[in-house]
């Protein structure tokens, strides 16, 4: 299978051979006027252009059968106007914004491919980073604030978090040395960050 998680809100299950679409999961983020066209006065769309799953890679465990899904919800206002193109100006053809009165959030999901179903969901704050699938039964996910978690592979329960003092917005990886596991992690926060720095962290 190949699975693919977008910015739509749900993960498209495909025959890796053949590409064919099998099934499309339930929705990992809320979903409002996502095919509504843009207009002068404006719609309110979500997940929005920098909602559902974006950069950050997900993870697939084998041991779980469980492919976890880094999300946001982060709702948009689009607007629709006549502009010409100007030499090197972005060109969107309107305006989009984010909507203030909105929470904006991000999601952890565990989404079974065979079935497309979420097994377990946790919100979280705003999430660029990635999330990492260890055999050990475990997900490590960083968040926007500076937080690194471990949550239960199965369940999705809290296990250990340590504080690393900028945005965690990198995915973590992990490695062996002398027969010992090892997690690293880099914490140096982006534009979308609250702090930054400039740390490579290892446990």
């Amino acid at each position: 299978l190949l699975l693919v998680p977008s910015k739509m809100g749900w993960v498209y299950v495909l025959d890796a051979s053949t590409g064919r679409l099998l099934r499309r999961s339930e929705a990992f983020v809320p979903q409002r006027n996502m095919f509504a066209v843009p207009t002068k006065e404006g719609i309110v769309t979500a997940p929005g252009p920098a909602g559902g799953a974006n950069w950050p890679p997900s993870a697939y465990s084998p041991s779980t059968g469980l492919l976890y899904v880094l999300g946001m919800h982060f709702v948009f206002t689009l607007t629709r106007a006549e502009q010409e193109a100007q030499k090197g100006e972005v060109w969107t053809g309107g305006r989009l914004a984010p909507v203030a009165a909105e929470s904006t959030y991000g999601t952890i999901s565990a989404i079974r491919p065979s079935t497309g179903k979420i097994a377990w969901q946790r919100r979280t704050g705003w999430l660029w980073s990635g999330a990492l699938a260890t055999a050990g039964g475990l997900v490590f996910v960083g968040e926007n604030d500076g937080w690194f978690r471990a949550y239960d592979a199965r369940t999705g329960r809290p296990l250990w978090e340590f504080f690393c003092g900028a945005g965690v917005n990198a995915p973590p990886v992990s490695f062996e040395m002398d027969g010992e596991q090892f997690i690293a992690v880099v914490a140096a926060g982006s534009r979308y960050s609250p702090s930054r720095g400039s740390a490579l962290l290892v446990f």
